[in-house]
């Protein structure tokens, strides 16, 4: 096996260059195509609902909520977010949503749903990703029904404001620009190390330097002339 350097590397790769640019416009093609023909758009729908800690009055300053009411909320987004993935919401959820003509299980629901905090602030965001827009939207509206009673019920202190309603879903992929890139990056990386493992494999000698190299630079006495001759039509014939 061939050691290499990065001179090396760089030498032998530059002499395959074309087969390389194949190979990576070979790879953006089908990653594009799959992506095109065989991957689903999805759309995703959304709604923010807002954490409120107490209910009582007497505890809020004359500016609103205090600031340990804030901070017990921003705390309050992560239980929910735990709570909103108990199947016991997630049946009522998938009830609504049945009134409105769609069939979920709670599985399906799982993994199409998701909760996340808005950067540090007692904001919750929920969002659902499927290949239909209007299926999107009747899941998330589904939730803003459930999720205020459901968590009220559960955790008693606390409560959520939903912001706004949520609207039809929107696309959300796939993204034909990024799989063609992708694809791309792929086919140069892979044909790059094809290339390589095939040189390092190769233990035939080219040229003098080649042998040179081989043989820790020993001295070449000769070199063998070739024997074959072209013809005038392009081919060679021994002479």
């Amino acid at each position: 096996m061939q050691e290499l350097d990065v001179q090396t590397i760089f030498g032998v790769l530059l002499r395959k260059c074309k087969l390389i640019i194949l190979f990576t416009i070979i790879g953006a093609l089908l990653f594009g195509a799959y992506t095109r023909f065989f991957v689903a758009e999805t759309y995703k729908s959304e709604f923010e609902m807002y954490v409120i800690s107490y209910r009582d009055q007497n505890s809020t300053t004359a500016q609103g909520i205090s600031s340990s009411q804030l901070m017990a909320a921003q705390d309050l987004v992560n239980e929910y977010i735990v709570v909103m993935d108990n199947d016991r919401v997630l049946q009522s959820v998938a009830n609504s949503l049945q009134k409105r003509g769609y069939t979920m299980t709670t599985k399906a629901l799982r993994s199409v749903l998701k909760l996340s905090a808005v950067n540090s602030t007692a904001m919750l965001r929920v969002s659902a990703v499927t290949t239909d827009p209007a299926l999107s939207q009747a899941i998330c509206q589904a939730v803003s029904e459930v999720a205020p009673g459901q968590f009220a019920d559960i955790m008693k202190l606390s409560s959520v404001e939903v912001m706004a309603p949520p609207q039809k879903g929107v696309k959300n992929g796939p993204s034909l620009v990024r799989s063609t890139a992708l694809g791309a990056i792929i086919g140069l990386v892979l044909s790059a190390a094809i290339i390589i493992v095939l040189f390092m494999l190769d233990n035939t000698v080219k040229d003098e330097r080649d042998l040179r190299r081989r043989m820790n630079n020993i001295p070449v006495l000769g070199m063998v002339p070739s024997f074959q001759r072209k013809t005038k039509k392009g081919g060679h014939r021994h002479a």
